[in-house]
């Protein structure tokens, strides 16, 4: 009887975590896109042309990181699941010391460049401000993975949670110097919130460790990461696809229309992203402790049948007002409507990816290099082809469409392949 109480004591305390969690990132969500639209609204479109250009090398920073911190990400939960809290610690301690010494020469060499410009060059004050800006960014980034990486039990998560409120309110009070203060504001403002986060997550840290360089630990680190970055990597560009499709047959003006569609679908990904967050590291430490995939089965088709039948609704609902919204309020994207309500239909299908992400749990590397090249290959050619048969942003919108169905069940097969069929089998 006792055991049955905590049991269920356990599941209504996940619960809670999981739903504090889930609300403090989504308010985060919101004050960022609401800080999104001050920005356009406040600062000139050029100088946030220049901001996004310079931003763009943040995109490339991770190569930097050779998959240490995406190896971390899957072997902390693991080996604390087994119960091999020492050896846990020796890797969180290792990947500290790469972290550290990335964000401290990241900075070191922004300082030189900036000084370098500032005095030697000739350069507009907003394209200096801009390079120091970033490399704050970039060098908080570099600790910050890894500090993310470190969240594992619910209490860590209870405190992040906690993290992500703070960062609510500090979006929002800090929005207003964009206003005051335009471009410099920008930077100013994405700076502040990229070391206020930084700095909150190391106060409330849940693994209080020292750096210790161990390159054979990191060497070991690295084996297990470069796959799930090459993977992450290929997973990342093919959303880059259906605009350059868009671009190439459609023009600037057709990727202008598509916009709203875009907005719908970060907004129908965010809820899948922060459940990701939470739920990844439980299935690696569930694998740790127990060694039996079909528990993580169990996990997988709960969460990727509750986020379908979650984006189902939201779809019937906001199908009606996205067309409202955009002829009452955003009347020069009438055209964007319909790649709108099919970006809705689209969110459906995403929440697989939450459950897609135990493959790597379980190192099936094979199953995940499938899944990512697949997503690559539909992201291109789907999108094409519909293109043939429409106008450009008919075309892209249906063409994203039958990639993410094909994307989910493809997802769902391998599975219940690799977790539930084939759970002694390696694909």
């Amino acid at each position: 009887m006792t055991l049955i109480i905590n049991k269920i004591r356990n599941k209504v305390s996940n619960s809670k975590t999981a739903i504090n969690y889930t609300s403090a990132s989504l308010l985060k969500t919101f004050a960022a896109i609401l800080a999104g639209i001050i920005v356009i609204k406040f600062v000139k479109p050029e100088e946030i042309g220049l901001w996004n250009s310079l931003m763009i090398i943040t995109s490339y920073t991770p190569f930097l990181k050779f998959g240490i911190m995406k190896g971390l990400n899957r072997e902390l939960p693991f080996l604390l699941g087994a119960g091999k809290r020492d050896e846990a610690e020796k890797y969180a301690a290792a990947a500290k010391w790469y972290a550290l010494a990335l964000s401290y020469i990241s900075i070191f060499l922004v300082v030189l460049v900036f000084v370098y410009l500032y005095f030697f060059k000739e350069l507009e004050k907003n394209m200096v401000a801009g390079i120091l800006g970033v490399g704050v960014v970039i060098s908080c980034n570099f600790y910050f993975e890894y500090l993310a990486a470190t969240f594992r039990s619910e209490r860590a998560f209870n405190r992040l949670a906690k993290v992500h409120f703070i960062q609510f309110f500090i979006i929002l009070s800090t929005i207003p110097v964009v206003y005051f203060h335009g471009f410099y504001g920008l930077v100013i403002y994405n700076s502040f919130v990229a070391f206020s986060l930084m700095g909150l997550m190391h106060l409330i840290r849940p693994l209080r460790v020292k750096s210790k360089l161990s390159f054979s630990l990191l060497s070991g680190l690295a084996k297990t990461g470069i796959p799930l970055f090459v993977f992450s990597f290929i997973l990342g560009i093919s959303k880059t696809f259906p605009k350059i499709i868009l671009l190439s047959a459609g023009g600037v003006l057709a990727v202008g229309l598509f916009a709203p569609a875009n907005a719908i679908n970060i907004g129908m990904r965010s809820l899948p992203g922060i459940l990701s967050q939470y739920f990844y590291p439980k299935m690696s430490y569930s694998f740790g402790k127990y060694n039996d995939k079909r528990r993580l089965w169990a996990m997988a088709w709960k969460i990727s049948g509750g986020l379908f039948v979650f984006g189902l609704i939201v779809a019937l609902v906001s199908w009606p007002l996205v067309a409202y919204v955009i002829k009452n309020y955003f009347p020069d994207y009438v055209e964007g409507i319909f790649p709108a309500q099919m970006a809705l239909v689209s969110g459906i299908f995403t929440g697989s990816l939450v459950s897609v992400n135990s493959l790597a749990s379980i190192k099936a590397n094979k199953s995940f290099l499938v899944f990512s090249l697949s997503k690559a290959i539909l992201f291109f050619v789907l999108p094409w082809v519909f293109t043939r048969f429409y106008d450009p942003l008919t075309g892209v919108a249906l063409g994203i469409v039958a990639a993410n169905l094909v994307q989910f069940l493809l997802g769902m097969h391998l599975l219940y392949f690799n977790l539930y069929k084939g759970a002694n089998e390696a694909i």
